[in-house]
This record gives C-alpha cells, sequence and structure tokens, in this order.
C-alpha cells in the first residue's frame, strides 16, 4: 500500500512525448522522468501501469495517448472502456488512498510539432 503524496505521474506512449516531457527538466529542477525509454503500450499495459501508480500514492495520473494508434477497432472501444473506469476518482480513505487519473488524447499534428519544436 502507497501512502498519499501530493505527487502526479505522467504516463506517455512514445518517444515524442518522452522528450517534450524530459526537455522539462530544464524548467523543473530535480524533476524524474519515468521510464527512461518509453515504448507504445496496449491498453493492458497502460492499465497496470495506472493501477501500479495508484498503490504508489500518486494523488494525480497523467495519461498521453496516442490517439492514432486506438482509431481502429478493437484498440479504440478498450480505450473507451479505460476511461470509463477511470472517470471518477478513486476514494479508498481506509488504503489512504486518493487519485484522480485524467487522459490526454495527442494526434499526429501534435507529435510533429514536438519533433520540430524539440
Amino acid at each position: 500500500m502507497g501512502k498519499l503524496r501530493n505527487a502526479a505521474l505522467i504516463l506517455g506512449e512514445g518517444p515524442t512525448e518522452f522528450y517534450y516531457f524530459k526537455s522539462l527538466c530544464d524548467v523543473f529542477k530535480g524533476l524524474t522522468i519515468k521510464p527512461d525509454y518509453p515504448k507504445h503500450t496496449n491498453i493492458k499495459d497502460l492499465d497496470a501501469k495506472i493501477a501500479e501508480g495508484v498503490a504508489m500514492g500518486f494523488n494525480r495520473i497523467f495519461c498521453i495517448i496516442d490517439i492514432d494508434t486506438k482509431a481502429r477497432e478493437p484498440e479504440r472501444s478498450q480505450y473507451e472502456r479505460l476511461k470509463n473506469k477511470y472517470a471518477q476518482p478513486i476514494n479508498k480513505p481506509k488504503k489512504g488512498l486518493y487519485c484522480e487519473v485524467k487522459f490526454f488524447e495527442t494526434h499526429r499534428c501534435t507529435e510533429l510539432f514536438f519533433l520540430y519544436y524539440f
């Protein structure tokens, strides 16, 4: 069981998002970005990472999703189920857990911006 802490976990799905968040280290000294080598994940892996973050006591989890990889079935419906699963905050006071999970969807144009800008 994790101890509730005022901290956020950012789950990026691919290398483009990783480079963007890594650039935040220039502004926010002491910021650590994990994993060091992100990869495109499937829905099951993403759900497991979210559950792990909740168990570790993060009070906010931000999921940056490449929506172009979720455009077709069955990925689209699996992704929608995952978003619905975490639509409400997780609140387990007896276990000392409270967490809000937010999903941010990126498209190819966003990735191109990251590549050109960073």
